[in-house]
């Protein structure tokens, strides 16, 4: 009976002689998402095959596959809120995250542009979002605290039903592994965006027009961004992206091989000499690096005041691999995962140093072992200097890599929040939701790899194959056992 949790039996047939039906209009989407709605937020991750095979087990009825797709959906609805509510709810959220976490930096950004007439009959008062920057007040003095000024920046591409983009900035801690910094969800990654992002980034960390400075980035209008913003700010190249550019008109694995040494020269006269050999090998390919400046790129030109001579934006990649499954959902979860992520990320890194014994961090302490074994094998004039003044290698170790700057860099806490229910109410106008651009074409699931990447190995790559018709192919096996039967008969 509507409304009630029983039913009444209308019309009785004692005697059935027809097959079982598996169809039972009752069982609905509706019904399945507020059934399974805990079994769901435990395990939000499952997969729709399972899905569906244990509620098609539990309920003997059958269940079309997307059937199974809106349950979850409106599973999520009702555990998350719609869509609609969340943006709704962002300025609540603003304003709770301003009052537990004191010292973050948390700016959300209305749509200037105005929005299209049907858009207005929807709601006219409301504004539409656009961006928000978040820099989490322990990660911010955690980061001044106790690591080098030097950040890498990325962007990822979001896949909930809003899309939008991830600009991210991220550090290096003592032990040289990656300090998430700030992140900022975007509407796309364009020149506008890169320059919002970096001027509140800059101005958070109060370093406009600050020397000794360095950005890494694989981007090349993320570089253009930064000179805007601060001409003086030093800027790094990733490797990667320097040899595809640089693929795209020379190619070969020798003159690869070539600029590779050269990038990866520690001094200057080893730089010129490999220099010397590209010039040698492709005068064009060398002139292609002539218009690069020679501190962007290779490590014998690094400025030495921030410690660190990373050729790569690997420390990017290292927080995206944290975030995979939050880049799937809408905005309030996705800010909150990261922000339980990185929670959770502060005390574990603090818990497990702690522990740890030794005066300077681990990996720097094996690379210095590794350093000691090289010297070994050659006559160190400054070991020699070292040992008579009855002093150790490990005394020669900058300060970042000390074990006291680790633990200040991660003794700053990011603090729980109340379920959305306790948060305080915002007297600005709820938001609109990001405008969504559909792009021409069917999406695309996967990324795009570069040519030099490996490929997945759980794909079957099919490669140069030769295909012949199965009559072609009939007459040739018959000719095959026709010559074989020739032969065992002589």
């Amino acid at each position: 009976m509507q409304g009630q949790s029983s039913f009444q039996i209308k019309t009785y047939v004692p005697t059935h002689n027809c097959g079982r039906i598996f169809y039972n209009r009752q069982v609905n989407s509706t019904w399945l998402s507020k059934k399974y709605l805990k079994t769901l937020k435990s395990n939000p991750s499952i997969t729709i095959q399972s899905f569906k095979q244990a509620m098609q087990k539990d309920h003997k009825v059958g269940i079309s596959k997307s059937q199974v797709y809106r349950t979850k959906r409106k599973a999520q609805e009702l555990i998350e809120g719609s869509l609609m509510e969340q943006y709704a709810k962002l300025w609540d959220y603003y304003e709770k995250i301003k009052r537990t976490n004191l010292g973050t930096t948390i700016i959300v950004k209305e749509d200037d542009e105005e929005s299209e007439n049907e858009e207005h009959e929807i709601d006219e008062a409301k504004p539409r979002f656009q961006r928000i920057f978040v820099c989490f007040g322990g990660c911010k003095q955690g980061f001044l605290a106790g690591c080098r000024p030097f950040i890498g920046v990325d962007v990822y591409y979001l896949k909930g039903p809003y899309k939008g983009q991830l600009l991210q900035a991220v550090g290096l801690d003592g032990n040289n592994n990656s300090y998430p910094l700030a992140f900022a969800v975007v509407e796309g990654e364009t020149k506008s965006s890169w320059k919002w992002f970096f001027e509140i980034l800059c101005d958070t960390l109060g370093w406009f027009n600050k020397q000794g400075v360095t950005f890494m980035s694989d981007k090349q209008k993320v570089n253009a961004s930064l000179v805007e913003v601060s001409p003086i700010t030093a800027h790094r190249f990733c490797i990667r992206l320097l040899y595809t550019n640089f693929r795209d008109s020379f190619k070969g694995v020798h003159l690869k091989d070539i600029v590779y040494k050269a990038t990866k020269a520690s001094y200057v006269q080893a730089f010129e000499a490999h220099m010397e050999e590209l010039k040698e090998a492709d005068e064009d390919a060398f002139n292609w690096f002539v218009e690069k400046p020679p501190s962007t790129w290779p490590k014998s030109h690094f400025t030495p005041t921030i410690k660190s001579d990373i050729l790569d934006n690997n420390m990017c990649e290292s927080f995206n691999s944290l975030i995979l499954e939050a880049r799937g959902k809408t905005i309030i979860p996705l800010l909150e995962d990261i922000r339980c992520i990185l929670m959770k990320r502060l005390q574990v890194r603090k818990e497990v140093m702690r522990a740890y014994t030794g005066p300077i961090c681990p990996n720097i302490q094996q690379t210095l072992e590794k350093r000691k074994e090289d010297a070994c094998n050659c006559i160190a004039m400054w070991a020699r200097a070292i040992y008579d003044k009855h002093e150790q290698p490990k005394d020669y170790v900058a300060h970042w890599y000390k074990k006291e700057t680790y633990l200040a860099s991660y003794e700053p806490m990011i603090y729980l929040i109340n379920g959305y229910e306790m948060w305080p109410k915002s007297v600005l106008p709820g938001l609109l939701p990001l405008k969504v651009k559909k792009q021409p074409g069917r999406p695309r699931k996967l990324r795009k790899r570069q040519a030099d990447e490996p490929k997945n190995p759980h794909k079957l790559h099919g490669g140069n194959i030769t295909t012949i018709c199965s009559l072609r192919g009939d007459k040739q096996l018959i000719k095959h056992l026709e010559k074989q039967s020739a032969t065992y008969s002589t």
